[in-house]
C-alpha cells in the first residue's frame, strides 16, 4: 500500500440537517495519498470529539468509501445530534487494503452548522476564498486547481491543460472535457464519453457512451479539425431527432423550407431543399456543367419514379451507361411523359408521340399492335374498289438527297422502298401529314414542310383487293365450270 499523508489536505466537514433533532449528516472531504490526490476505495474511521477532547460518540468505520480525484462524500450517523455539541470536532483515520488505520492530522472542527453557507477547505496550498466559490491547489506537486461551489467540487483547472469535471480529463492545452470525456489535444472539446487524441487539435467530439482509447473507434477524433458526433438517439438540427439518425428542420424564424448548402471549396455549388407544402426535395447546382453522380455498386434506386421538367433529359456521350453501352430500364410499367406529349429517340420529336431517327426494330415477328375492338368503332364500312385504289399507287425505289443525308447523319445512303407522299396523298389523303421538318435551306413554312406517310392503309386495302380478286376468280371458276359442262354435253351428242 502507498503511504497515506498524515495531513488531511483540504478536509471538509459539512453538516446537512433535515431538522434540529436529525442525527445523520454528510461528510465531504478530500484525500491526498503519497503526495497526489487519492483515487479508489478507502476505509474511513471517524470519531466525534468534544471541545475538551472527550469522546462524545463511539468511532464509526465507513468501509470502501469511493474517492475520485481526491474527493469523497459519505453519510455519517453517530446516533446523536452533532449540532447540540458546540465546538465538536471529527478525528479521521484512513486505511486501504487492510493495512491498518492512520490518523490524518489533528481532529478538525465541523465547518458548517445547520443552514450554514457550506464554507470549505480550511487549509492547503494556493487558496482563494469567496462567498460561495473556493479554489485550491492542494500541494506543489498537484496539477489540479479545484473550483468548489457551496462545498461541492464542480470544475477542475488542470495546470498546462484545460477545464474538466470529476470524471473527465482535459490534458490538452486550452481544452475542455465534460462528463466522462478525455481531451489530449490542444484547443479540443469532448463531452459525454468522447475522446480526442493528441493530434486532434481544434476538434469537437460528443459520444453517448465511453469511447475506448482505440484508433478507429466511433467518437474518437484522431486528426485536426474534426467534428464528430456519436448519438444513438439521432442528431437534430433545428428539429428533434426522433427516430432518425439525422434530422434537419427549417431555420428558426425563417421560412418553413429545410435546406442544406454544400460548399465545394469554390463557393456553394449545390443546394438541397425540401419545401414545407409537400416535402418535395429539390437539388440545385449553381454552376454550368454540374452534375449529380450516383456512384453506388448497385446503382440508383427510385421508388416512385423520376419526373424531369423541361429541358427534360439530355445525354452527351456515354454519361448514362448500364450493361456496356446499353441503357436498360426494368420494371412492371415504364412510362415516359413529356410536356408536349412527344418522345424522340436519336432525334427531336416534332410531330408524333414517338419519333425515331434511323431504324427501329423489335425482337419478335409481327407488326405493332393497335386497339381494334368492334365495341370502340362506329360507321364500319367495307372497302370498295380496292383493286382500283391499289392500281393508282406507284411503289418506287429511291435514295435520299445529299441535303437530307447531311441533315440526318444516322441515315445510311442505300436504296429504299416506299411511295411518293404527294402521290399517296391522292389515294389516301388522311395517311399523309407534315413531319415538322423542313427542306434544308428553305423557310419553315407549310409549303416547305417535309411530308410523311402512313403506308398501313395500303396494307388493309391490299387485303380487300385480294378478296376482290378471289371473288372474281371464284366467279370465273363457276363460269368455267358451267362452260365445261356445256362442252361436255355437246361432245356427248356428237358421238
Amino acid at each position: 500500500m502507498k503511504t497515506i499523508n498524515r495531513v488531511l489536505f483540504a478536509a471538509v466537514l459539512v453538516s446537512l440537517f433535515q431538522s434540529a433533532s436529525a442525527a445523520p449528516w454528510v461528510y465531504r472531504g478530500s484525500l491526498s495519498d503519497g503526495g497526489k490526490e487519492a483515487n479508489g476505495a478507502y476505509d474511513l474511521r471517524v470519531t466525534l470529539i468534544g471541545a475538551n477532547g472527550a469522546v462524545l460518540a463511539h468511532p464509526i468505520t465507513l468501509n470502501a468509501v469511493r474517492v475520485q480525484k481526491g474527493m469523497f462524500e459519505t453519510n455519517v450517523d453517530f446516533g446523536v445530534d452533532v449540532a447540540s455539541f458546540p465546538g465538536a470536532k471529527i478525528k479521521t483515520e484512513v486505511q486501504q487494503g487492510g493495512s491498518g488505520f492512520v490518523q490524518l492530522g489533528d481532529a478538525k472542527a465541523i465547518s458548517a452548522p445547520e443552514g450554514g453557507p457550506g464554507q470549505c477547505w480550511e487549509v492547503g496550498g494556493n487558496t482563494t476564498v469567496g462567498t460561495a466559490v473556493f479554489g485550491t491547489n492542494d500541494s506543489a506537486s498537484d496539477d489540479l486547481v479545484r473550483l468548489t461551489v457551496r462545498g461541492e467540487r464542480k470544475l477542475y483547472l488542470r495546470a498546462g491543460g484545460g477545464v474538466e469535471t470529476i470524471s473527465s480529463q482535459a490534458i490538452g492545452l486550452n481544452s475542455m472535457a465534460l462528463g466522462s470525456a478525455t481531451t489530449e489535444a490542444a484547443g479540443s472539446f469532448a463531452a459525454g464519453g468522447g475522446r480526442t487524441s493528441a493530434a486532434a487539435t481544434s476538434s469537437f467530439v460528443f459520444s453517448d457512451s465511453l469511447v475506448p482509447n482505440t484508433p478507429g473507434a466511433l467518437g474518437f477524433a484522431e486528426s485536426p479539425g474534426q467534428f464528430l458526433v456519436k448519438a444513438g438517439g439521432g442528431i437534430g438540427f433545428n428539429t428533434p431527432a426522433g427516430v432518425f439518425d439525422l434530422a434537419i428542420g427549417p431555420r428558426p424564424g425563417g421560412d418553413q423550407d429545410a435546406s442544406i448548402a454544400l460548399n465545394d471549396g469554390n463557393g456553394f455549388g449545390t443546394l438541397i431543399t425540401t419545401d414545407s407544402a409537400n416535402s418535395n426535395m429539390t437539388l440545385k447546382a449553381f454552376r454550368v456543367g454540374s452534375r449529380i453522380v450516383a456512384d453506388a455498386p448497385n446503382g440508383l434506386r427510385v421508388n416512385n419514379g423520376i419526373e424531369l421538367a423541361p429541358p427534360s433529359l439530355s445525354f452527351t456521350g456515354p454519361t448514362l451507361k448500364t450493361d456496356g453501352d446499353n441503357l436498360i430500364l426494368r420494371g412492371a410499367d415504364i412510362a415516359f411523359t413529356t410536356a408536349d406529349g412527344r418522345i424522340g429517340l436519336n432525334r427531336a420529336a416534332t410531330a408524333n408521340s414517338v419519333e425515331v431517327g434511323g431504324n427501329a426494330s423489335k425482337d419478335t415477328a409481327g407488326s405493332w399492335l393497335a386497339n381494334s375492338d368492334a365495341r370502340i368503332k362506329t360507321k364500319i364500312e367495307s372497302i370498295p374498289n380496292a383493286l382500283g385504289r391499289l392500281s393508282a399507287l406507284r411503289p418506287v425505289t429511291f435514295k435520299y438527297s445529299a441535303e437530307y443525308l447531311a441533315a440526318h447523319p444516322s441515315i445510311k445512303d442505300v436504296t429504299y422502298y416506299n411511295v411518293i407522299a404527294q402521290e399517296f396523298q391522292k389515294v389516301f389523303p388522311d395517311a399523309v401529314q407534315g413531319s415538322g421538318e423542313y427542306l434544308a435551306g428553305k423557310a419553315s413554312s407549310k409549303a416547305n414542310e417535309i411530308l410523311q406517310v402512313d403506308t398501313y392503309p395500303a396494307q388493309i386495302v391490299a387485303i380487300a383487293a385480294i378478296q376482290e380478286l378471289n371473288a372474281k376468280l371464284e366467279l370465273e371458276r363457276k363460269e368455267n365450270a358451267a362452260l365445261k359442262a356445256r362442252l361436255d354435253a355437246l361432245e356427248a351428242r356428237m358421238k
